[in-house]
């Protein structure tokens, strides 16, 4: 993940919303996320309100005139 993408479990946390880890298999970490459905719709309000970011190496390129 890059300093640029959505850190969703930072939002959800930041929207009231619960992070348990359920479980770690080696390296993985296993999470899951509860809340009221007001926490729902602030972290829904939150995600819909980022702006959108480009996937890296996807940047627009400057159209030539």
């Amino acid at each position: 993940m890059t300093a640029t993408d959505l850190d969703v479990l930072k939002v959800a946390c930041d929207s009231g919303m619960t992070i348990l880890l359920d479980g770690r298999i080696g390296q993985v970490e296993y999470q899951s996320v509860s809340g009221t459905a007001e926490s729902l719709q602030k972290f829904a309000h939150a995600v819909r309100d980022k702006p959108p970011t480009l996937a890296a190496g996807c940047a627009p390129r400057a159209l030539r005139v």
